[in-house]
């Protein structure tokens, strides 16, 4: 998770993610939930994801902005993404994908849109 993600899922009252151990990419002090399997984590990716995938031997699920995802795209840390679009325009913030100095090829695994809007859309990258 996200740094900023962590500190938005604070303000909503019980934790989200009780069921889940959670790691949260931030080289920033922030404060852990009570009772909450919480981890902070600012080193390298290249030695984290490993060690995570071997200890959880499941999928590991990021949950965060543009800065997390363009991190772990650089690290070729991700196999499926699901990118849901809000109907909302900002007019400024950080470019979802960046310059991540590579071109991905995705593969369209399910969409499907909600009754607020919002739309979803589940792709595998080639």
């Amino acid at each position: 998770m996200g740094s900023k993600t962590y500190e938005q899922a604070l303000n909503f009252g019980s934790w989200l993610y009780e069921e889940f151990k959670t790691y949260v990419m931030t080289k920033r002090q922030l404060d852990p939930v009570d009772k909450a399997k919480v981890e902070f984590y600012s080193g390298d990716l290249d030695s984290f994801v490993p060690g995570i995938r071997r200890e959880s031997q499941k999928n590991i699920w990021l949950v965060g902005g543009a800065s997390l995802a363009q991190s772990f795209l650089k690290h070729s840390s991700i196999d499926e993404m699901v990118l849901s679009i809000i109907p909302v325009i900002l007019g400024d913030g950080i470019p979802l994908f960046g310059r991540i100095q590579k071109e991905l090829r995705l593969e369209l695994l399910k969409s499907g849109s909600y009754n607020n809007g919002v739309v979803q859309l589940q792709y595998r990258l080639e």
